[in-house]
Formats: C-alpha cells, sequence, structure tokens
C-alpha cells in the first residue's frame, strides 16, 4: 500500500485564498493557508495576544504542544475516554473551571460524539475552540461551527496529502478581526535571525519539547506571569508565493467528494472482507465516519501484548499502517500519568483508508486479523 512520501514548502508568508480561483475543496473550507496544520495552531493562538493554559487531550502528537509552547503559552493535558477517545468529560469541566485560553478538540476517530457538549463547556468558561480536524475531512459548505477556527493539514498521512502545508477557516468574527490585525500588522521580531531558523528547525524535535517545557517551568517558577508570545515566540515560517500557488493548484484539481468516495470503497472492503473472515468487527467497523467525510485512517483496537507483533505481520505483508498518534504525550510533558491515553497508545492500530486499498489488500489484513482479539474503535 501507498507510502506518504513528506515535502516541504518553503517560504515566509500566508496567503488569503481567492475563493473564485478555487475548486470544490478551497472554496467551501478555508480562509487562508499556512504554512502547516501546527502553524495555523501557532497564529490562532498569537493573534489573541495573551497567553494562558491552552487545553488538549493527553493522547496526542507533539507538534500541537509544540505549537503551544512556541505561541508562549502552556499546554494543560487531559486524559481520554479510552471507549471512545474523546476528552474526559468530568476531567475536561474540572480544568475549564481554574481557567483556560483555549480548547484543542482533535478529531481522531472520525465524529466525536462530545464535541457541541465539549465547546459549550469552553464558552461557560471564556475560553476559544480550536478544532484541530485532523484525520478527517468533510465536504460541508461553510457554516457556523461550535469552534471558532477549524485547522487541517496537507502534510503526509493526511485525507489529502499534498506533502505539506496547512489552512484555518476562522469562524468567529472576533477571533478573524484579531489574526487580520495580527497578520497584517508590523511584527517586531519580522527579522529572521539565524536563531530563529534553528529553533524553527528544531520545533518538532524532542530536544525542542523537552527544552521548551522546561523553559516555560522556570518562567512560571520565577513568577514572571507577563512573558507573553510577543516576547517568548517567533514567527514561523509561511508560505511563499510559489509554494502557495502550488498548494493551490493542487487544491483545484482535488475534490473532498472523490477523498469521500475513496474512503467509502476503502472501508466497504474491509468489512466485505471482514465478513468473509468472520471478525464480528464487519458490522461495527468505521461507524464514526459518515459518508461525506474523507478519512486516512481507521482505528482497530488489540491486545497491548500483541499490537506490535500484529504490527510487524502486517508490515510483512506490505501492509503500510499509519504510525501516527500512537503515543501519550501528556505523560512526556507533564509526568502525570494519563490511564485512558495510555490505554489507547498501548492497544490501537491504524489500517489505511485510500484508493490503493483494495479487496486483496482487504482479505490479506483480513485474514491477518483473524488470528488476533481485535475489536472495531472508530
Amino acid at each position: 500500500m501507498i507510502r506518504y512520501s513528506p515535502a516541504t514548502l518553503p517560504g515566509f508568508r500566508t496567503l488569503t485564498l481567492k475563493p473564485s480561483r478555487a475548486g470544490d475543496f478551497a472554496e467551501h473550507a478555508f480562509y487562508c493557508f499556512t504554512a502547516s496544520a501546527s502553524d495555523a495552531i501557532y497564529e490562532a493562538l498569537r493573534c489573541v495576544g495573551t497567553s494562558g493554559p491552552v487545553v488538549l487531550p493527553a493522547y496526542t502528537c507533539a507538534r500541537v504542544a509544540l505549537s503551544i509552547l512556541a505561541a508562549g503559552d502552556y499546554p494543560t493535558f487531559v486524559d481520554v475516554d479510552p471507549k471512545r477517545g474523546c476528552l474526559d468529560s468530568d476531567q475536561l469541566r474540572r480544568v475549564l473551571r481554574r481557567g483556560a485560553k483555549a480548547l484543542v478538540l482533535t478529531h481522531l476517530f472520525g465524529q466525536d460524539d462530545q464535541f457541541d457538549a465539549h465547546c459549550e463547556l469552553a464558552r461557560e468558561s471564556g475560553a476559544f475552540v480550536i478544532e484541530d480536524s485532523a484525520l478527517i475531512l468533510s465536504d460541508e459548505k461553510i457554516r457556523q461551527k461550535a469552534s471558532s477556527v477549524t485547522i487541517v493539514s496537507f502534510g503526509r498521512g493526511k485525507p489529502l496529502p499534498l506533502g505539506g502545508g496547512g489552512g484555518m477557516h476562522i469562524h468567529d468574527s472576533n477571533l478573524k478581526a484579531l489574526h487580520n490585525d495580527w497578520a497584517s500588522g508590523l511584527d517586531v521580531r519580522a527579522k529572521f535571525t539565524s536563531s530563529d531558523l534553528l529553533r524553527g528547525a528544531l520545533r518538532d524535535s524532542r530536544t525542542a519539547l523537552i527544552t521548551a517545557n522546561a523553559k516555560a517551568r522556570l518562567m512560571k517558577s520565577f513568577g514572571n506571569s507577563k512573558h507573553t508570545a510577543s516576547n517568548e515566540s517567533f514567527k514561523p515560517l509561511r508560505l511563499s508565493i510559489r509554494a502557495s500557488v502550488c498548494v493551490k493548484h493542487r487544491l483545484i484539481r482535488s475534490s473532498i467528494r472523490k477523498l469521500a468516495d475513496e474512503t467509502r470503497a476503502a472501508l466497504e472492503c474491509y468489512r466485505d472482507a471482514f465478513t468473509e473472515k468472520g471478525l464480528g468487527i464487519s458490522e461495527t467497523v468505521g461507524f464514526r465516519l459518515p459518508n461525506e467525510f474523507a478519512a486516512t485512517a481507521l482505528a482497530i483496537r488489540c491486545s497491548p501484548s500483541e499490537r506490535k507483533t500484529l504490527l510487524g505481520e502486517l508490515a510483512s505483508q506490505w501492509i503500510d499502517c499509519p504510525r501516527y498518534w500512537q503515543y501519550c504525550v501528556g505523560e512526556e510533558m507533564s509526568q502525570n500519568e494519563f490511564p485512558g491515553a495510555r490505554q489507547l497508545a498501548d492497544s490501537l492500530l491504524f489500517l489505511p483508508l485510500h484508493s490503493d486499498v483494495d479487496r486483496e489488500q482487504a482479505r490479506i489484513v483480513a485474514r491477518t486479523l483473524k488470528s488476533y482479539r481485535v475489536h472495531a474503535f472508530n
């Protein structure tokens, strides 16, 4: 099956999309392009102009936490419900009562049935919601959403893998005005030094994660509550004219409807193969992936003791399972325990959903899974 290869998109500025020149995906979805989805999160946090706690799932990607740190904010982790993968509502309520700048809600397993309820909790606490549409894309027209901003990635392994870049659509008018002012204003850190370049290059590494976290803790320990993003963070690399034209050209030729059809076709291949092999998951697999959504991966749950062996057996048969989202960043950063996130990290594996999935490959997957104790997760 397909192995997505990474690509880089150099440059320095965000470009506002012109719907009249865009395809069906770009026309319906986004307000502007960014260098990556993590840079879009960075921009959404930076444009507000204040620093504070940002709540996010303990089971997440390091890039989300790094974006929060780069913006001068503090990641505050909340455990997830191991049965559904969404945030633990009781823990979220307790954390939000202590105050938060923003809440990051990430779509990893299809549609989150607690999404609207968690958005309401955030609004009641005065926090705005960043909807990180990590592994799904919708063909819905622009509409007022419960979140303040929706963010997607075009990176490797995503539903629309352009090799790099991200997009953001701001639904909240106040946040949109703040972002416009921030993006068009004079930035005192506009001079791009070699140290800024080094910091940006290290931003996605484990060393940068540990260093940034230690620095944030030191600043907090010394009571420097006034250290804001304007002093502590850096301006992210923006898409150049050349790169943005390339992305727009790819977007114009792309269709969420077609991607959603490919997702559904791959899903049906798995369902048919699972039915042939008598796997009970055939009736429930993919129930949180509606027809109008394009998704990049299908979550399957297995025994933690068997997961590594199962992944190795699939890989030996050229079934390239995505290796994303299989770690508990909250534990690494905060040294706290998150049982729900740890349970997901130890037991989930992901099957690819894309146009190269055919019935023969689905049968290989079904034959392999038959020897293991597996359950459908999304």
